[in-house]
């Protein structure tokens, strides 16, 4: 979510899209790693209790927040590439979605867009 939202507040200010993911990287990526890893910690020290149950939580929590930082950070990107390339215009975004009042017509329909590029990277 913060790698997203501040790789498209990058385009806004009219970066490329490899300089927009660059700069996402380098501000946010660091924190994402840190939190990833704090959080992962507080997880795995529950595999020291002598509950069973507690204990697999925490390393299966750990685990899983380990193993899904990796692709976070190297899947990710590529995806965000990849789905810049044809996402819809303004112009071409229906104006059905918009809320009524609202300065962001289409936005719903935009981030569905991104959602559905994204799904079809996947499945290829």
């Amino acid at each position: 979510m913060h790698l997203i939202s501040r790789y498209e507040e990058e385009l806004r200010r009219g970066r490329s899209e490899a300089d927009a993911l660059t700069k996402a990287m380098a501000f946010t990526g660091q924190g994402i790693f840190t939190g990833a890893f704090t959080t992962a910690g507080a997880f795995l020290a529950m595999s020291f209790t002598n509950f069973k149950g507690i204990q697999e939580m925490g390393i299966i929590c750990g685990g899983g927040l380990l193993i899904c930082l990796v692709p976070m950070l190297t899947l990710l990107p590529v995806l965000l590439l990849r789905g810049r390339q044809t996402c819809w215009t303004r112009s071409s975004v229906p104006n059905s979605t918009a809320v009524p009042g609202s300065s962001n017509s289409g936005c719903a329909a935009r981030a569905s867009c991104w959602a559905v590029q994204w799904s079809c990277a996947v499945w290829r």
